[in-house]
């Protein structure tokens, strides 16, 4: 494995090769419903760009996670479809969606945990279905809300190496700033680490998640 691989988040620079064309044309294809040719699974709309939905898959087919925890349900699309595919995969995954409001929710799988949690006011250390969580976990931000709990919550459990997190639609200047400035206000922008193997996949960060598959160095306590 390449040493140059994984990159501390402070020694990467905000930059994508994606066009402004291809942002425009893509960002306006993701609030399309399905109806109207938007992306969606199984008639779910699927609010995520080509470029990260095969980084999905590859993740985790080469993470198979035990856990895989999704702050951000929305119409549920997403989970539906990550629970879908570890089952392709015959893999053993334990999937958690969690939102404020799911009565937005189109179509609910069985096997799949739905939380109501406000990520701006609730504890998440609290909640009982989030503790003791096997390893390996891949979490996935993609609330918009609470960005700072989040992370926190994320952190604070994420094995060094082992555990992934997802940090949706950093391509947002605005979002990207607001995680850069979380870093380093707790100094651990070292201490967490870019996997370019899946953000330089197609491109330098060619995908809405830019410098956002992210792992571990160390242990860290928030």
């Amino acid at each position: 494995m390449s040493k140059k691989r994984f990159i501390p988040f402070s020694k990467i620079k905000y930059k994508t090769a994606l066009s402004s064309y291809e942002v425009k044309k893509i960002s306006a294809t993701k609030r399309l419903s399905p109806q109207e040719g938007g992306i969606h699974w199984k008639g779910i709309p699927l609010i995520k760009d080509p470029f990260s939905i095969s980084l999905y898959q590859m993740l985790i087919w080469d993470l198979k996670p035990k856990s895989v925890v999704e702050f951000g349900t929305l119409y549920g699309g997403s989970a539906l479809w990550i629970k879908d595919l570890c089952d392709s995969y015959e893999l053993d995954t334990k999937v958690i969606t969690v939102d404020s409001n799911p009565e937005r929710i189109l179509k609910k799988h069985p096997n799949i945990e739905y939380l109501k949690l406000d990520l701006t006011y609730d504890d998440l250390s609290l909640c009982h279905t989030l503790k003791d969580l096997p390893s390996p976990i891949l979490f996935i931000e993609d609330a918009h809300a609470g960005l700072e709990r989040t992370l926190r919550f994320c952190f604070n459990l994420m094995r060094p190496r082992r555990d992934y997190l997802i940090l949706e639609d950093t391509l947002s200047l605005r979002k990207y700033t607001q995680f850069k400035n979380y870093l380093n206000k707790n100094d651990i922008q070292e201490k967490v680490l870019v996997d370019t193997m899946y953000t330089n996949r197609f491109g330098h960060n060619f995908t809405w998640n830019l410098n956002g598959f992210l792992v571990l160095d160390e242990t860290i306590s928030l």
